[in-house]
């Protein structure tokens, strides 16, 4: 089980120590167990690099956000292994860009996460998505994938003219079949037209 939190926190500064501990109380009396992951509009920066211009944001709300992250046990790992780096989620009408939005792990996850990114939303929205990839250790392998045609070889006219010919074939070899066996059957059939 992964255990998700997601928050919108409030826009008033004001209003953050009271939704911080809120949160903790309402998690812990549903006994969820541990936090995995914490991700959402935080709507304010723990540190003067995720705002530009550079600045700190409400002394009491910050606090109140690291209790509660402390509490819960969780990281701002993006941050913790991208010092020195910006990653904006949020800019306002006023010209200023911040890094609202944020995904915090638990510190046992700290391994398994790459490819931090903040894209575009194809939602419209006035901040962007954050994403990360989870490669917990453990999983089983999928492989490949499910194999599909290159999209290149879509509109090559004489590829296009033979599959239709020798699934015609095929259809009339399965129309055919008066008797089935292990050898005569449609599946039998349709899987060798798989193999050409």
């Amino acid at each position: 089980t992964i255990n998700i939190l997601n928050i919108y926190a409030p826009n008033n500064a004001s209003e953050h120590k009271n939704f911080w501990e809120t949160i903790q109380t309402k998690w812990s009396d549903q006994h969820a167990g541990t936090i995995d992951f914490m991700m959402g509009d935080f709507n304010i920066t723990e540190e003067p690099i995720d705002r530009a211009p550079t600045r700190y944001d409400n002394e009491t709300a910050i606090e109140a956000l690291r209790d509660s992250r402390s509490a819960l046990n969780i990281h701002d790992l993006w941050r913790i292994e991208n010092p020195h780096q910006r990653m904006f989620t949020f800019n306002s009408n006023r010209n200023t860009l911040s890094r609202l939005d944020r995904i915090y792990t638990s510190e046992r996850h700290s391994e398994s996460m790459l490819n931090w990114d903040s894209q575009i939303s194809p939602i419209p929205t006035d901040h962007h998505i954050v994403s990360v990839r989870f490669a917990p250790p453990g999983l089983p392998h999928i492989g490949k994938g499910r194999w599909s045609w290159p999209i290149g070889i879509m509109t090559d006219e004489t590829l296009i003219k033979r599959i239709i010919k020798l699934g015609i074939e095929h259809q009339e070899r399965i129309e055919g079949i008066n008797e089935r066996n292990d050898t005569s059957n449609p599946q039998q059939t349709w899987s060798e037209l798989k193999q050409k």
